[in-house]
């Protein structure tokens, strides 16, 4: 009785802790992709910005 009840306990001990390791990898997963899409809508507000400031000069200069 005694052995079953430790291997229960190292099971959930285990699963315990793939759940955590999940949800570590879920959150890294999460941060690197807001890192990503805020990388790239920076990305292409700079590409507006200098297309804006590009037609302003075409504009002003004829």
């Amino acid at each position: 009785m005694r052995r079953k009840q430790k291997l229960l306990l190292t099971l959930l001990l285990l699963i315990l802790l793939l759940l955590l390791l999940q949800l570590i990898l879920l959150l890294l997963t999460l941060l690197l992709l807001t890192l990503l899409l805020l990388n790239n809508f920076s990305t292409t507000i700079r590409k507006k910005s200098f297309a804006c400031e590009g037609l302003f000069l075409w504009l002003k200069t004829g």
